[in-house]
């Protein structure tokens, strides 16, 4: 259904690029934490696999917290929920550099360990952004909109990779940095509640914070852009209209999912703010997956998803509401939408796995002893 058999063989050629210029990784959690944590704590037994997952469950768990505490978003979120997904999110950093270094100790590094880690961090980014978003109490419409950008910048990320060939994680645009700094503010907000709405110069800080994830999320595309522009025009690997094109999928994605959250009635959003996050974080997981999949079998990204052709009929839907022409009632229309986005992707999931490790020869979350 998405995996192609002949595809397959591409395999052979996988090897792993990756360039990581964090400061705080390399000169402080990747010698004084992680390495000994793998040293001396994380047994050789336990398979890199088994180390991601625990990783995503503990975001997981984040969410649940949030969706419990602030069921519209707009909810003071509690401090033991606030403290928790900090504690939440620290370990699942750590478990999404452990699993790498898990796998080149014990051998085990796939191209398999590499799309399971990037397919559960797709996932992760949505659940990330739903706790900035949460956190500073933004008018609903501007925390979908807020969210739907920063989702935007992982995909983005993989945009890169995919015509550069190479995982480029810089000084600034850095998982590490940033989920630190996320961590860091949700420490201040713990101790000092009311900074959100503190103004500066007459600005609150919650309106700053909206200019600043703004400003990062359009200087970040314009960052992968500019890589990805660099590396084409180097190695004439393609023109730069192909490379745009390639990212039509996800381009449509965007665009609906913008209309979407401009034309819904605002009390819809409310009330079904949890629905709505987990509806674009499962169409951004699967478009973004997908082309992870194309890179690492080196295809050509596929152009039509059936998904994504529900969710422009969903689109259209909505734009007859906000139309006053007949249309189905949003309550059932999300909620089918989401099964569906939930149905497909879980079917890509589980067909990856099952094709990739059958091809490989290896186990999932079992350590692959080299004979």
């Amino acid at each position: 259904m998405f995996i192609k058999k002949s595809s397959l063989e591409n395999l052979s050629l996988y090897k792993y690029s990756g360039v990581d210029l964090s400061l705080c990784a390399n000169y402080i959690l990747s010698p004084y934490f992680w390495e000994p944590l793998l040293k001396y704590v994380i047994p050789p037994t336990i398979a890199p696999n088994v180390i991601t997952l625990i990783g995503g469950i503990f975001m997981f768990l984040a969410h649940f917290l949030f969706f419990f505490d602030s069921p519209t978003g707009q909810e003071d979120v509690s401090t033991f929920t606030v403290v928790m997904s900090g504690l939440l999110m620290f370990l699942y950093q750590t478990a999404d550099n452990l699993d790498g270094k898990q796998a080149r100790r014990t051998k085990n590094g796939s191209p398999l360990g590499e799309l399971f880690d990037h397919g559960v961090d797709t996932f992760m980014m949505g659940i990330f952004a739903l706790i900035i978003v949460t956190i500073f109490k933004f008018e609903t419409r501007i925390q979908l909109i807020l969210l739907i950008q920063l989702l935007a910048v992982f995909y983005m990320s993989h945009w890169e990779e995919y015509h550069t060939n190479t995982l480029i994680l810089g000084y600034v645009f850095n998982p590490t940095e940033l989920q630190l700094l996320t961590i860091f503010g949700l420490d201040i907000y713990v101790l000092y509640p009311q900074i959100i709405n503190v103004s500066i110069f007459s600005i609150t800080v919650k309106s700053y914070a909206m200019v600043c994830i703004i400003l990062f999320c359009f200087i970040a595309v314009v960052f992968y852009v500019q890589s990805t522009v660099s590396h084409i025009h180097s190695t004439n690997q393609c023109s730069f209209i192909s490379a745009l094109y390639n990212g039509t999928p996800y381009a449509i994605f965007y665009v609906c999912a913008c209309i979407n959250v401009l034309l819904f009635p605002k009390h819809f959003l409310v009330e079904h703010f949890h629905l709505i996050v987990l509806l674009l974080t499962f169409l951004n997981a699967y478009v973004t997956q997908r082309l992870i999949v194309h890179r690492i079998l080196k295809e050509p990204v596929q152009q039509y998803h059936t998904l994504l052709f529900l969710f422009v009929v969903f689109t259209i839907n909505t734009i007859l509401y906000a139309l006053g022409l007949p249309s189905v009632i949003f309550n059932f229309s999300t909620f089918t939408m989401l099964l569906f986005a939930i149905a497909i992707d879980s079917t890509l999931i589980i067909e990856v796995i099952i094709s990739f490790s059958t091809f490989l020869g290896i186990h999932v979350f079992r350590i692959n002893v080299k004979e």
